[in-house]
């Protein structure tokens, strides 16, 4: 499992610069994604969890290269801008340059409108 800290997630809205300690958000996001993964293992055997930090469609790419990965399974939540509305700008990009097929699955959470139902 890896999640990608995103620095352009974090400076979305440039109106308010905010000072974000990278590490402590890598560090969070590690014991959340370890825990998910640890109540996974009953049906999930060999996860191991990653954070990394950096831009998130090169992040996967690489990591998938590393691994010599045969398939990449990600989210996609479509709902942060317009232009992202048909898949999202990182899966579309994952999609693009991946070496290895790649699986777009949408959250069955989100509504077409990109909202939480």
């Amino acid at each position: 499992l890896l999640h990608v800290v995103d620095l352009a997630k974090y400076h979305e809205f440039d109106i308010y610069p905010i000072a974000v300690d990278l590490r402590e958000v890598k560090k969070v996001m590690q014991g959340r994604l370890g825990r998910w993964a640890a109540k996974q293992s009953n049906e999930l055997s060999g996860v191991k969890a990653v954070v990394e930090i950096g831009g998130a469609h090169a992040q996967i790419i690489e990591a998938a290269q590393e691994l010599n990965a045969d398939l990449i399974i990600m989210s996609s939540h479509g709902h942060t801008h317009w232009k992202e509305a048909l898949i999202g700008t990182t899966a579309e990009r994952v999609v693009r340059h991946a070496t290895c097929p790649v699986l777009v699955v949408r959250s069955p959470k989100t509504k077409s409108n990109g909202k939480k139902k």
